[in-house]
Protein backbone atom coordinates (compact mmCIF):
# COMPACT_ATOMS: atom_id res chain seq x y z
CA UNK A 1 0.00 0.00 0.00
CA UNK A 2 2.75 2.43 0.96
CA UNK A 3 4.74 1.59 -2.16
CA UNK A 4 1.70 2.23 -4.33
CA UNK A 5 1.26 5.60 -2.68
CA UNK A 6 4.93 6.52 -3.12
CA UNK A 7 5.02 5.56 -6.78
CA UNK A 8 1.80 7.46 -7.39
CA UNK A 9 3.41 10.43 -5.65
CA UNK A 10 6.44 10.23 -7.96
CA UNK A 11 4.31 10.27 -11.11
CA UNK A 12 2.06 13.00 -9.73
CA UNK A 13 5.07 15.12 -8.76
CA UNK A 14 6.55 14.80 -12.23
CA UNK A 15 3.22 15.70 -13.82
CA UNK A 16 2.89 18.70 -11.51
CA UNK A 17 6.37 19.89 -12.48
CA UNK A 18 5.28 19.93 -16.12
CA UNK A 19 1.86 21.45 -15.63
CA UNK A 20 0.12 18.09 -16.02
CA UNK A 21 0.94 18.09 -19.75
CA UNK A 22 2.85 14.82 -20.11
CA UNK A 23 2.21 13.09 -23.41
CA UNK A 24 3.19 9.69 -21.98
CA UNK A 25 4.56 8.30 -18.73
CA UNK A 26 6.43 5.27 -20.07
CA UNK A 27 8.35 4.40 -23.23
CA UNK A 28 10.06 1.05 -23.78
CA UNK A 29 11.42 -1.15 -26.53
CA UNK A 30 10.70 -4.79 -27.20
CA UNK A 31 13.38 -5.63 -29.73
CA UNK A 32 13.09 -2.90 -32.37
CA UNK A 33 9.46 -2.11 -31.52
CA UNK A 34 8.61 0.94 -29.45
CA UNK A 35 5.66 1.07 -27.03
CA UNK A 36 4.15 3.93 -25.05
CA UNK A 37 1.87 4.06 -22.03
CA UNK A 38 -0.05 7.28 -21.47
CA UNK A 39 -2.70 8.29 -18.97
CA UNK A 40 -3.87 10.78 -21.61
CA UNK A 41 -3.94 8.46 -24.63
CA UNK A 42 -3.76 4.88 -23.30
CA UNK A 43 -1.65 2.03 -24.70
CA UNK A 44 0.21 2.78 -27.92
CA UNK A 45 2.20 0.52 -30.26
CA UNK A 46 4.50 1.93 -32.93
CA UNK A 47 3.73 0.58 -36.42
CA UNK A 48 4.56 1.58 -39.98
CA UNK A 49 1.46 3.78 -39.87
CA UNK A 50 2.48 5.43 -36.61
CA UNK A 51 1.37 4.72 -33.04
CA UNK A 52 -1.68 2.44 -32.98
CA UNK A 53 -4.02 2.88 -30.03
CA UNK A 54 -4.99 -0.23 -28.06
CA UNK A 55 -8.46 -0.36 -26.56
CA UNK A 56 -8.71 -1.03 -22.83
CA UNK A 57 -12.39 -0.25 -22.14
CA UNK A 58 -13.20 -3.97 -21.91
CA UNK A 59 -10.67 -4.41 -19.09
CA UNK A 60 -12.51 -5.45 -15.94
CA UNK A 61 -10.28 -3.65 -13.45
CA UNK A 62 -8.75 -0.18 -13.59
CA UNK A 63 -6.51 1.69 -12.90
CA UNK A 64 -3.63 -0.27 -14.33
CA UNK A 65 -0.03 -0.11 -15.52
CA UNK A 66 0.63 -1.35 -19.05
CA UNK A 67 3.44 -3.61 -20.27
CA UNK A 68 4.09 -5.24 -23.65
CA UNK A 69 5.86 -8.56 -24.32
CA UNK A 70 5.59 -11.43 -26.78
CA UNK A 71 2.87 -9.87 -28.96
CA UNK A 72 0.66 -9.28 -25.92
CA UNK A 73 -0.29 -6.29 -23.82
CA UNK A 74 -0.31 -6.90 -20.07
CA UNK A 75 -2.16 -4.82 -17.49
CA UNK A 76 -1.08 -4.83 -13.85
CA UNK A 77 -4.22 -4.15 -11.80
CA UNK A 78 -5.27 -4.37 -8.18
CA UNK A 79 -7.29 -7.47 -9.06
CA UNK A 80 -4.34 -9.26 -10.68
CA UNK A 81 -2.59 -9.44 -14.04
CA UNK A 82 -4.57 -9.30 -17.29
CA UNK A 83 -3.40 -9.99 -20.85
CA UNK A 84 -4.61 -9.10 -24.34
CA UNK A 85 -3.34 -10.86 -27.48
CA UNK A 86 -5.45 -8.71 -29.84
CA UNK A 87 -4.30 -5.14 -29.19
CA UNK A 88 -6.68 -4.54 -26.32
CA UNK A 89 -9.87 -5.70 -28.05
CA UNK A 90 -10.29 -8.37 -25.36
CA UNK A 91 -8.70 -8.93 -21.95
CA UNK A 92 -8.46 -12.07 -19.83
CA UNK A 93 -7.06 -12.70 -16.37
CA UNK A 94 -3.66 -14.42 -16.35
CA UNK A 95 -3.81 -17.88 -14.82
CA UNK A 96 -1.16 -20.22 -13.44
CA UNK A 97 0.69 -19.18 -10.32
CA UNK A 98 -0.26 -15.53 -10.86
CA UNK A 99 -4.03 -16.10 -10.87
CA UNK A 100 -5.51 -13.28 -8.81
CA UNK A 101 -2.10 -12.18 -7.53
CA UNK A 102 -1.33 -8.45 -7.27
CA UNK A 103 1.72 -8.06 -9.50
CA UNK A 104 4.20 -5.38 -8.48
CA UNK A 105 6.81 -5.57 -11.25
CA UNK A 106 7.19 -7.04 -14.74
CA UNK A 107 10.65 -7.33 -16.29
CA UNK A 108 12.15 -9.09 -19.29
CA UNK A 109 15.47 -10.93 -19.06
CA UNK A 110 17.36 -13.14 -21.52
CA UNK A 111 14.87 -15.98 -21.04
CA UNK A 112 11.59 -14.13 -21.12
CA UNK A 113 9.10 -12.47 -18.82
CA UNK A 114 9.45 -12.44 -15.03
CA UNK A 115 6.85 -11.05 -12.61
CA UNK A 116 6.96 -10.31 -8.90
CA UNK A 117 3.92 -10.85 -6.70
CA UNK A 118 3.23 -10.51 -2.99
CA UNK A 119 0.35 -10.47 -0.54
CA UNK A 120 1.61 -8.75 2.57
CA UNK A 121 2.52 -9.80 5.19
CA UNK A 122 3.40 -12.96 3.22
CA UNK A 123 6.74 -13.36 1.47
CA UNK A 124 7.29 -12.07 -2.05
CA UNK A 125 7.71 -14.52 -4.91
CA UNK A 126 9.10 -14.30 -8.46
CA UNK A 127 7.18 -16.01 -11.28
CA UNK A 128 8.46 -16.87 -14.75
CA UNK A 129 6.33 -17.18 -17.87
CA UNK A 130 6.76 -20.56 -19.60
CA UNK A 131 4.92 -22.58 -22.22
CA UNK A 132 2.34 -23.65 -19.62
CA UNK A 133 1.90 -20.14 -18.22
CA UNK A 134 3.36 -18.51 -15.13
CA UNK A 135 4.98 -20.70 -12.47
CA UNK A 136 6.93 -19.88 -9.26
CA UNK A 137 10.59 -19.16 -10.02
CA UNK A 138 12.95 -20.03 -7.21
CA UNK A 139 12.39 -19.83 -3.48
CA UNK A 140 10.25 -17.16 -1.78
CA UNK A 141 12.06 -13.93 -1.02
CA UNK A 142 13.24 -12.83 2.44
CA UNK A 143 10.88 -11.25 4.94
CA UNK A 144 9.63 -7.78 4.07
CA UNK A 145 8.02 -5.91 1.19
CA UNK A 146 9.49 -6.68 -2.23
CA UNK A 147 10.04 -3.21 -3.69
CA UNK A 148 11.84 -4.08 -6.94
CA UNK A 149 14.02 -6.72 -8.57
CA UNK A 150 16.44 -6.99 -11.47
CA UNK A 151 18.19 -9.86 -13.28
CA UNK A 152 21.87 -9.26 -14.02
CA UNK A 153 22.50 -9.89 -17.68
CA UNK A 154 26.05 -11.23 -17.44
CA UNK A 155 25.33 -14.22 -15.17
CA UNK A 156 21.58 -14.44 -14.58
CA UNK A 157 21.89 -13.55 -10.89
CA UNK A 158 18.84 -11.87 -9.36
CA UNK A 159 18.90 -8.86 -7.05
CA UNK A 160 15.93 -7.76 -4.95
CA UNK A 161 15.21 -4.58 -3.01
CA UNK A 162 13.30 -5.44 0.16
CA UNK A 163 11.98 -3.16 2.89
CA UNK A 164 11.03 -4.74 6.20
CA UNK A 165 9.05 -2.70 8.74
CA UNK A 166 11.21 -0.75 11.17
CA UNK A 167 14.41 -1.37 9.21
CA UNK A 168 16.33 0.26 6.41
CA UNK A 169 15.72 -1.17 2.93
CA UNK A 170 18.23 -3.81 1.88
CA UNK A 171 19.69 -5.39 -1.25
CA UNK A 172 19.45 -9.20 -1.48
CA UNK A 173 21.07 -11.53 -3.99
CA UNK A 174 20.62 -15.07 -5.33
CA UNK A 175 22.53 -16.82 -8.12
CA UNK A 176 20.96 -18.01 -11.37
CA UNK A 177 19.76 -21.25 -9.71
CA UNK A 178 17.56 -19.17 -7.37
CA UNK A 179 18.36 -21.15 -4.28
CA UNK A 180 19.06 -19.38 -0.99
CA UNK A 181 18.97 -15.59 -0.84
CA UNK A 182 21.95 -13.70 0.63
CA UNK A 183 22.11 -10.18 2.03
CA UNK A 184 24.31 -7.85 -0.05
CA UNK A 185 23.98 -4.66 2.01
CA UNK A 186 21.61 -2.57 4.06
CA UNK A 187 20.81 0.85 2.59
CA UNK A 188 21.24 2.74 5.84
CA UNK A 189 19.48 6.09 6.02
CA UNK A 190 18.03 5.66 2.51
CA UNK A 191 14.46 5.26 1.27
CA UNK A 192 12.36 4.48 -1.84
CA UNK A 193 15.00 2.34 -3.61
CA UNK A 194 14.41 1.15 -7.16
CA UNK A 195 16.50 -0.09 -10.06
CA UNK A 196 16.94 2.27 -13.00
CA UNK A 197 18.17 1.30 -16.45
CA UNK A 198 21.54 3.03 -16.56
CA UNK A 199 24.37 0.99 -18.06
CA UNK A 200 27.52 2.25 -16.41
CA UNK A 201 29.80 -0.54 -17.67
CA UNK A 202 30.81 -4.02 -16.52
CA UNK A 203 27.13 -4.97 -16.23
CA UNK A 204 26.70 -2.85 -13.12
CA UNK A 205 23.20 -2.52 -11.70
CA UNK A 206 22.15 0.97 -10.63
CA UNK A 207 19.86 1.75 -7.69
CA UNK A 208 18.24 5.19 -7.26
CA UNK A 209 17.36 6.14 -3.68
CA UNK A 210 16.12 9.03 -1.57
CA UNK A 211 18.26 10.47 1.22
CA UNK A 212 15.83 12.85 2.83
CA UNK A 213 14.89 15.32 0.09
CA UNK A 214 18.07 14.60 -1.88
CA UNK A 215 18.93 11.75 -4.23
CA UNK A 216 21.74 9.26 -4.67
CA UNK A 217 22.75 6.65 -7.22
CA UNK A 218 24.40 3.41 -6.06
CA UNK A 219 26.06 0.81 -8.31
CA UNK A 220 26.37 -2.96 -7.77
CA UNK A 221 29.40 -4.45 -9.54
CA UNK A 222 30.14 -8.03 -10.66
CA UNK A 223 31.58 -8.80 -7.24
CA UNK A 224 28.30 -7.72 -5.61
CA UNK A 225 29.98 -4.70 -4.07
CA UNK A 226 27.73 -1.69 -3.51
CA UNK A 227 29.28 1.76 -4.01
CA UNK A 228 27.84 5.25 -4.24
CA UNK A 229 28.04 6.56 -7.80
CA UNK A 230 26.56 10.05 -7.40
CA UNK A 231 25.01 12.45 -4.88
CA UNK A 232 22.37 14.81 -6.25
CA UNK A 233 20.25 17.54 -4.65
CA UNK A 234 17.03 16.02 -6.03
CA UNK A 235 15.94 12.35 -6.20
CA UNK A 236 16.16 10.64 -9.58
CA UNK A 237 12.93 9.58 -11.28
CA UNK A 238 14.47 7.51 -14.09
CA UNK A 239 17.62 7.05 -16.16
CA UNK A 240 18.83 5.58 -19.44
CA UNK A 241 22.14 5.11 -21.21
CA UNK A 242 22.88 5.51 -24.90
CA UNK A 243 26.44 4.67 -25.83
CA UNK A 244 28.75 6.75 -23.63
CA UNK A 245 25.95 9.12 -22.57
CA UNK A 246 24.09 8.54 -19.31
CA UNK A 247 20.92 10.59 -18.80
CA UNK A 248 18.85 10.88 -15.64
CA UNK A 249 15.73 12.93 -14.93
CA UNK A 250 15.09 14.32 -11.49
CA UNK A 251 11.82 14.27 -9.61
CA UNK A 252 11.39 17.96 -10.48
CA UNK A 253 11.86 17.31 -14.19
CA UNK A 254 15.46 18.49 -14.62
CA UNK A 255 17.66 16.45 -17.00
CA UNK A 256 21.23 15.62 -15.99
CA UNK A 257 23.86 14.00 -18.19
CA UNK A 258 27.12 12.19 -17.52
CA UNK A 259 29.62 11.23 -20.18
CA UNK A 260 31.58 8.06 -19.46
CA UNK A 261 32.60 8.04 -15.80
CA UNK A 262 32.13 11.79 -15.44
CA UNK A 263 29.78 13.57 -13.03
CA UNK A 264 26.07 14.13 -13.64
CA UNK A 265 25.61 17.78 -14.62
CA UNK A 266 22.63 19.88 -15.77
CA UNK A 267 22.07 19.62 -19.52
CA UNK A 268 19.45 20.73 -22.02
CA UNK A 269 17.37 17.68 -22.87
CA UNK A 270 14.17 15.72 -22.22
CA UNK A 271 12.40 16.41 -18.94
CA UNK A 272 10.58 13.10 -18.50
CA UNK A 273 10.25 9.56 -19.82
CA UNK A 274 13.26 7.93 -21.56
CA UNK A 275 13.87 4.71 -23.48
CA UNK A 276 16.99 3.45 -25.23
CA UNK A 277 18.15 0.64 -27.51
CA UNK A 278 21.87 0.25 -28.30
CA UNK A 279 22.85 3.66 -29.67
CA UNK A 280 19.28 4.95 -30.06
CA UNK A 281 17.47 7.02 -27.42
CA UNK A 282 13.94 8.43 -27.38
CA UNK A 283 12.04 10.58 -24.90
CA UNK A 284 8.47 11.65 -24.21
CA UNK A 285 7.31 14.96 -25.59
CA UNK A 286 4.81 17.49 -24.29
CA UNK A 287 1.16 17.89 -25.16
CA UNK A 288 1.57 21.66 -25.56
CA UNK A 289 4.41 21.12 -28.04
CA UNK A 290 2.34 18.71 -30.12
CA UNK A 291 4.71 15.75 -30.17
CA UNK A 292 4.48 12.35 -28.53
CA UNK A 293 8.07 11.06 -28.90
CA UNK A 294 11.43 12.79 -29.38
CA UNK A 295 14.51 11.05 -30.76
CA UNK A 296 18.14 11.74 -29.86
CA UNK A 297 20.06 13.15 -32.84
CA UNK A 298 23.47 14.84 -33.11
CA UNK A 299 23.09 18.18 -31.38
CA UNK A 300 19.84 17.52 -29.58
CA UNK A 301 16.42 15.85 -29.74
CA UNK A 302 13.96 16.14 -32.60
CA UNK A 303 10.36 15.04 -33.16
CA UNK A 304 10.07 11.36 -33.99
CA UNK A 305 6.29 10.91 -33.62
CA UNK A 306 3.91 13.90 -33.58
CA UNK A 307 0.37 13.34 -32.29
CA UNK A 308 -0.86 13.15 -35.87
CA UNK A 309 0.75 9.69 -36.09
CA UNK A 310 -1.63 8.19 -33.48
CA UNK A 311 -4.21 6.04 -35.28
CA UNK A 312 -7.34 4.27 -34.06
CA UNK A 313 -7.89 0.66 -32.98
CA UNK A 314 -8.53 -2.46 -35.01
CA UNK A 315 -11.36 -3.44 -32.64
CA UNK A 316 -14.89 -3.77 -34.07
CA UNK A 317 -16.56 -3.21 -30.68
CA UNK A 318 -18.62 -0.05 -30.48
CA UNK A 319 -17.39 0.89 -27.00
CA UNK A 320 -13.78 0.87 -28.23
CA UNK A 321 -14.67 3.02 -31.21
CA UNK A 322 -16.55 5.44 -29.00
CA UNK A 323 -13.58 5.71 -26.66
CA UNK A 324 -11.24 6.30 -29.59
CA UNK A 325 -13.48 9.12 -30.83
CA UNK A 326 -13.07 10.82 -27.44
CA UNK A 327 -9.29 10.40 -27.50
CA UNK A 328 -9.00 11.56 -31.11
CA UNK A 329 -10.90 14.74 -30.29
CA UNK A 330 -8.46 15.48 -27.45
CA UNK A 331 -5.34 15.27 -29.62
CA UNK A 332 -3.61 18.59 -29.86
CA UNK A 333 -4.33 19.97 -33.34
CA UNK A 334 -1.33 22.31 -33.12
CA UNK A 335 1.19 21.35 -35.84
CA UNK A 336 4.51 20.22 -34.48
CA UNK A 337 7.47 22.41 -35.35
CA UNK A 338 10.03 19.59 -35.21
CA UNK A 339 11.83 21.43 -32.45
CA UNK A 340 15.46 20.46 -31.86
CA UNK A 341 16.56 20.98 -28.28
CA UNK A 342 20.24 21.69 -27.86
CA UNK A 343 21.67 18.90 -25.72
CA UNK A 344 25.34 19.76 -26.01
CA UNK A 345 27.88 19.98 -23.18
CA UNK A 346 26.51 21.04 -19.78
CA UNK A 347 26.49 24.81 -19.39
CA UNK A 348 28.17 26.61 -16.50
CA UNK A 349 26.54 30.03 -16.05
CA UNK A 350 28.79 33.05 -16.53
CA UNK A 351 28.08 34.06 -12.95
CA UNK A 352 30.14 31.06 -11.89
CA UNK A 353 27.66 29.29 -9.63
CA UNK A 354 29.96 26.29 -9.66
CA UNK A 355 28.17 23.56 -11.60
CA UNK A 356 31.47 21.88 -12.32
CA UNK A 357 32.91 22.16 -8.84
CA UNK A 358 31.27 18.95 -7.61
CA UNK A 359 29.56 20.70 -4.67
CA UNK A 360 26.09 19.31 -3.99
CA UNK A 361 24.85 22.69 -2.78
CA UNK A 362 26.14 24.62 -5.79
CA UNK A 363 24.81 21.94 -8.14
CA UNK A 364 21.41 22.43 -6.55
CA UNK A 365 21.51 26.16 -7.30
CA UNK A 366 22.53 25.44 -10.88
CA UNK A 367 19.63 23.02 -11.36
CA UNK A 368 17.22 25.59 -9.94
CA UNK A 369 18.58 28.40 -12.14
CA UNK A 370 18.60 26.16 -15.20
CA UNK A 371 15.01 25.10 -14.55
CA UNK A 372 13.87 28.71 -14.17
CA UNK A 373 15.73 29.77 -17.29
CA UNK A 374 14.21 26.88 -19.31
CA UNK A 375 10.68 27.78 -18.27
CA UNK A 376 11.18 31.51 -18.99
CA UNK A 377 11.88 30.60 -22.59
CA UNK A 378 8.64 28.60 -22.91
Amino acid sequence: MMRTFLLSFLVASSAFAHGGQLAAEVLFYEGDDLRAVSSNFGLLTATERGFEWSCFDTLTSVPFTGFYHGEKWYAQTRAGLFESPDKGCSWAAVGGSLAGQPVATLRVDEQGLVASAQRLPGLGQLHRLGEAGFAPWGQPLPQGELVDFKVRRVDGAVFALIHDDGQDPAVWFVDSELGEWSLVASLEGLAVPRFIDLELGDDQLVVAVFRGAAGELWAIDNQNQLTRRAQLPTPILEGRSSGDEHWVITLTGVPLKATGNGPFLPAEGPEHCLASKTEQMVACGDIDDGHLVLARVPGGFETEYPFSTIVGPACPEAECNERWAQIESSLNPQPDAGLVVDAGPPVEPSSGCGCLSGSTASLGWCILLLGLRRRQRC
